[in-house]
C-alpha cells in the first residue's frame, strides 16, 4: 500500500490513536507513581486525573454546558467574521474551530477551578471559548478576575458577546498585539497568580512573553503554555522555560507545558493526558 494512502487511511488513524492513549496511560501511571514522593506533585494527581476524565459536579456540567452551546452555535455559523486585505474571508465557524477542544477546555476550567487563582491572564483570546471556561470556574470559584488580550478586532466583538451571554463580568478582553499592550496590562495587574500563553506560536516570542509574565507572577503561581510540539521552535521554547530558574516543577502535558513558579530544587515531570 502507497505510504500515503496508508497514512490517510481511517484503520491507521484508529490504530495511532489507540497507541497514542496506550502511551499517554502508560506516563499518567509513571506520574502518579513518581509523585507520591513530591508533595508540590501530588496535589496535582487529582487534578489532572479529574481534567483528563473530565469529571463534573451537576452544577459545573451546567455551566459547562451553557459555553457549548455557544461553541456549538459559533460552528453552525457561516457570518463572516472578517476580511483580509487580500479579499480572504474568515468565518466564524472557521475562527472558532481554532479554540480550544472540548476536552482540553475541561483541563483549564479544573485547573483554574482546584487550583484558585485570584489574578489570571491570558494570551490568545479567539473567539473566547477558553475565557468562558477560565471565566466560568473564577465565578464558581467566589473570587478573582481575568484579563485575555487578542489583536482582532473582529475576534474581540465575538468574544466581548460571548461572555456577555454568561454574564462573565470579570473577564476583560483587551485588543491589541501581545508586544503593545502586555506590559501596560502586567503593571495594571501589579501580580499574576495563573497565566495561559496561548497565541504567537514563536520560538523567542514565546520565551519573551514568559520572561515578561514572570516578573510578576511571585511564587506559587502557574504559567500554562499552549502547542508546545507546535514546532521544533516551540519545543525549544518550552524546554527552555522548564530550565528556568524560577521554575519549581514543570508538567509536560502533551500539547501544553505548565510551570508552577517558586525557589528550591526543580522537578519535570511528563504526564501526557
Amino acid at each position: 500500500m502507497n505510504r500515503k494512502i496508508l497514512f490517510q487511511s481511517r484503520a491507521f488513524r484508529n490504530a495511532m490513536k489507540v497507541t497514542r492513549k496506550a502511551v499517554n496511560s502508560l506516563w499518567w501511571r509513571v506520574f502518579e507513581l513518581t509523585a507520591r514522593k513530591d508533595a508540590e506533585a501530588r496535589r496535582l494527581v487529582p487534578v489532572f486525573d479529574a481534567g483528563r476524565r473530565g469529571l463534573l459536579s451537576a452544577v459545573e456540567a451546567e455551566r459547562v454546558a451553557a459555553i457549548e452551546r455557544i461553541r456549538d452555535g459559533m460552528l453552525a455559523s457561516g457570518d463572516v467574521l472578517e476580511r483580509a486585505d487580500d479579499g480572504c474571508e474568515l468565518t466564524v465557524a472557521e475562527a472558532c474551530e481554532a479554540s480550544q477542544t472540548r476536552e482540553w477546555s475541561l483541563m483549564l476550567f479544573r485547573l483554574v477551578r482546584d487550583l484558585e487563582p485570584c489574578d489570571c491572564l491570558e494570551l490568545g483570546t479567539c473567539v473566547g471559548v477558553s475565557a468562558m471556561y477560565e471565566g466560568t470556574a473564577l465565578e464558581m470559584n467566589g473570587e478573582g478576575s481575568l484579563v485575555t488580550i487578542e489583536l482582532s478586532p473582529a475576534r474581540v466583538r465575538l468574544a466581548r458577546r460571548n461572555l456577555a451571554a454568561l454574564g462573565l463580568d470579570s473577564v476583560e478582553v483587551v485588543e491589541g498585539s501581545f508586544d503593545e499592550v502586555l506590559a501596560d496590562m502586567l503593571e495594571r495587574m501589579g501580580c499574576v497568580d495563573f497565566a495561559f500563553i496561548d497565541g504567537h506560536h514563536d520560538e523567542e516570542a514565546t520565551k519573551r512573553y514568559f520572561a515578561r509574565v514572570a516578573e510578576y507572577a511571585p511564587p506559587g503561581s502557574w504559567l500554562l503554555l499552549d502547542d508546545i510540539r507546535w514546532s521544533s521552535g516551540m519545543t525549544r521554547a518550552w524546554q527552555a522555560v522548564r530550565s528556568d530558574s524560577r521554575v519549581l516543577r514543570s508538567y509536560d502535558l502533551g500539547s501544553k507545558g505548565l510551570c508552577v513558579l517558586g525557589e528550591g530544587p526543580p522537578k519535570h515531570y511528563r504526564v501526557f493526558i
